[in-house]
């Protein structure tokens, strides 16, 4: 290959990639809700995956995150934590039956008996 002929390789190369590259849109910026809504969906997802796995303090830590960093209101969370939603607000369940539910679903086996 001769030197004019490489020279005119590299420039139809340069011309085609620079058109493309003009073609090309930038992206728009993602707003914080989105990568909020984005961030829920994938901390959702790890939570699923500790459930299944039996491991339930990383999905207590993840609920919880999701709760105190993204979205405050998260009826998911909320409720695999123990809330329920009364009179148009989130009250924290405290009879022992929900608390035994909790902790069969997390994997710890029944409630110590007499506490």
């Amino acid at each position: 290959m001769t030197p004019k002929c490489s020279s005119l390789i590299a420039l139809i190369a340069l011309s085609l990639i620079t058109s493309l590259t003009a073609q090309a849109r930038p992206a728009a910026p993602a707003t914080e809700a989105e990568v909020d809504r984005i961030a829920v969906q994938v901390l959702l997802g790890v939570a699923r995956a500790a459930e299944t796995s039996k491991d339930g303090p990383r999905a207590k830590a993840v609920y919880e995150r999701i709760l105190d960093d993204h979205e405050l209101e998260n009826q998911v969370a909320r409720t695999a934590l123990g809330y329920r939603k009364q009179q148009g607000g989130w009250q924290p369940a405290r009879s022992r039956a929900s608390t035994t539910r909790w902790r069969r679903r997390i994997g710890r086996g029944s409630t110590m008996r007499g506490v």
